[in-house]
């Protein structure tokens, strides 16, 4: 796929690593947490708790790693089952190229960066074959929220959102993707 060579393990012959495309169902996902979150007020939600996610929707709470492997959303450090969504995934929101496949490893779980960033990459258009939503309300300045940036001038809004980035990761000691508020 893509050229991609996994890893694999010197004993068994075992692939370590596997490609995470971004999807339409992983960009879903990223948009149901937008409404619920423009709905609550706070870029913080409980998933299971917060979000409709009943009939066909279920799939939602299963899938949440794909996101978060992206850096669309993060943990909230200390409120366990809380989510953010991330300043990347505002940027994405607004129309910016992000890379399209994450890497994978099966020995930790975890993210361990991003196949041919440079090269792969996708916008949230081209996932949605360019039916992108209208953003109008409290979804638009939820995205203004996450990304300050103005997409069309390029100037820095000027206000505090009161964010922190964790600087490492105390579970595994690895630089995080978690935000506390």
């Amino acid at each position: 796929m893509l050229g991609f060579k996994p890893t694999t393990c010197e004993r068994c012959g075992q692939s370590e690593n596997y490609l995470l495309g971004l999807d339409k169902g992983t960009v879903k996902i990223v948009l149901a947490m937008l409404n619920a979150i423009s709905a609550k007020g706070k870029n913080e939600i409980h998933p299971a708790r917060e979000m409709d996610c009943s009939g066909n929707k279920k799939w939602f709470l299963t899938n949440l790693s794909r996101p978060r492997f992206h850096g669309l959303i993060a943990y909230i450090d200390g409120k366990p089952g809380y989510y953010c969504l991330t300043r990347k995934a505002g940027q994405f929101l607004h129309g910016k190229a992000i890379p399209q496949y994450a890497i994978i490893s099966k020995v930790t779980g975890h993210q361990e960066g991003y196949f041919e960033a440079e090269r792969c990459l996708v916008t949230l258009r081209e996932l949605l074959k360019g039916d992108v939503p209208m953003w109008a309300g409290e979804q638009s300045r939820m995205i203004d929220y996450l990304d300050p940036v103005a997409p069309d001038n390029g100037q820095v809004k000027l206000f505090n959102f009161g964010i922190k980035i964790m600087p490492v990761n105390k579970i595994y000691g690895q630089p995080s993707r978690s935000f506390s508020h």
